[in-house]
Order: structure tokens, then C-alpha cells, then sequence
């Protein structure tokens, strides 16, 4: 009996030193190679130009993938195209593409995938 209590003891110990609050990183300051005061050295992107990374575009793709699977499932079809989706509440908007590029569903596959416009 009192090995359960001091495992049980030591159990708690370790659920409790796992929930500490743990300390947010500390901000690290901008160089001058980076810093917007310095315009010869970097170049911030445009505003009206969103910037989208590989891992972003990989997020979108699976989402709209997911949603084209699920309306599929449920309705029993393909959807005409990814603006049927947001008509019909499986997206709440249509996301933008990379310039240039459109988003299209691949219907072999049952994806949604990047093409030239």
C-alpha cells in the first residue's frame, strides 16, 4: 500500500512539473539587413501581393482536397467546380491562388491540385 501512495506521489509530481506555464521566447530585434528603415538592403513585398509559402500552399490544397472528398461523400457526386463548395457551406470562401496559377480539381485522384490558368 504505501508504494502505491509514493507512486501515485511521483505521478503527480510528474503531471504537474508538465503543465508549468512555460515562458514566451523573447522578441528578437530586427538587423539592419532586415529592418524597413533600411529600403537599399531588403524589400518588403507589396501589400496588395500576399506572399504564400510551400507550407501554406500545401494547408490550402489538403483543405480544399478534404472538402471536395466530403462533398463528395455526402452528396453522392463531384462538384461542378470549387465555387460550388462555398455555395453549398463547405468553404466559407474561395482561397486565392498564386498568380498566375488557379486552383482545379483533379477528378481521377479526387484532389484538388495547382494548374496554369
Amino acid at each position: 500500500m504505501p508504494s502505491r501512495l509514493i507512486l501515485l506521489a511521483v505521478l503527480a509530481l510528474l503531471v504537474v512539473s508538465g503543465c508549468r506555464k512555460s515562458e514566451a521566447p523573447t522578441p528578437v530585434a530586427d538587423s539592419p539587413a532586415t529592418s524597413p528603415e533600411n529600403p537599399t538592403t531588403s524589400k518588403p513585398p507589396a501589400a496588395d501581393t500576399p506572399t504564400i509559402t510551400e507550407a501554406d500552399l500545401s494547408g490550402v490544397l489538403a483543405g480544399l482536397t478534404q472538402a471536395v472528398r466530403k462533398f463528395g461523400f455526402e452528396k453522392q457526386r463531384m462538384p461542378k467546380d470549387l465555387e460550388e463548395l462555398v455555395a453549398a457551406g463547405y468553404l466559407s470562401a474561395m482561397p486565392a491562388a498564386p498568380a498566375g496559377k488557379k486552383f482545379t480539381i483533379n477528378e481521377k485522384k479526387v484532389q484538388v491540385v495547382l494548374t496554369g490558368r
